[in-house]
């Protein structure tokens, strides 16, 4: 099929094969139980992603990827989907200026593809890059800063790099408590996140105040919560949509 595609000499009539093929490869594609992926699922999404990049644009390829994507990461499959993202992204690079949204996602989902497969030195460059574009381009208060910040947290934090760990989740603390509020339930999670650093550098009496505000917090918004215990090791960097 793909060879006889190629040998299509009217751009159009190819172009609207591809979209054929997509619509009929993503329908494939809807309401999957993650606990039921099944071959022809990883399958479907291979082929659809093959006719995608031929039949969309780049901001539509990388909607269209997120929206069919969420339950092959939330079930693991990241050496199905880490694959995809490396080549949307060089895509995605390659047609769209550095600070676009769809580049930004697409480079903080592998990032946090990485970090989820043990791939640290990976996730960290893919980071720190995005990072740097913040910084260069969009801004610190830019609403994906506290995600990239947070999930380069993360990593650190599993490296044992905690200094530069504690520096992010301070960043990310104080810039939530500006914009959200001080109260808002994301502050409770990044207070838990710092709590649990501070634990797995044995600082226990840093931690020990970071949990019972946190734990304030998630009473006050939601009632009698349990909280993530530290050295939580399903601790996982936080992908975009």
């Amino acid at each position: 099929m793909r060879k006889s595609l190629k040998e299509f000499h009217d751009p159009t009539d190819r172009k609207n094969i591809h979209k054929y093929l997509l619509d009929f490869y993503s329908k494939k594609l809807e309401n999957i139980d993650i606990k039921e992926i099944t071959p022809e699922h990883e399958n479907a999404l291979t082929e659809a992603f093959y006719h995608a990049k031929e039949a969309l644009e780049a901001e539509e390829l990388c909607e269209w990827f997120i929206s069919v994507s969420g339950p092959f990461d939330r079930a693991a499959f990241w050496q199905l989907t880490t694959p995809i993202y490396e080549e949307m992204l060089q895509i995605l690079e390659t047609e769209l200026e550095p600070g676009h949204k769809s580049v930004l996602i697409t480079r903080n989902n592998l990032a946090s593809s990485y970090c989820n497969m043990g791939k640290y030195e990976k996730a960290l460059s893919l980071y720190n890059r995005s990072l740097e574009i913040m910084e260069k381009v969009l801004g610190p208060q830019h609403p994906f800063a506290t995600t990239i910040l947070n999930n380069l947290a993360v990593v650190y934090s599993k490296v044992a790099e905690y200094e530069k760990a504690r520096f992010l989740y301070q960043m990310v603390l104080e810039i939530k408590e500006k914009s959200l509020g001080p109260q808002h339930p994301d502050v409770a999670t990044t207070l838990n996140d710092f709590a649990t650093l501070y634990s797995n550098m044995k600082k226990y009496e840093k931690a020990l105040p970071l949990y019972k505000r946190a734990l304030e917090i998630r009473e006050k918004n939601f009632g009698y919560t349990k909280l993530r215990c530290c050295n939580n090791p399903k601790q996982s960097c936080n992908t975009l949509s």
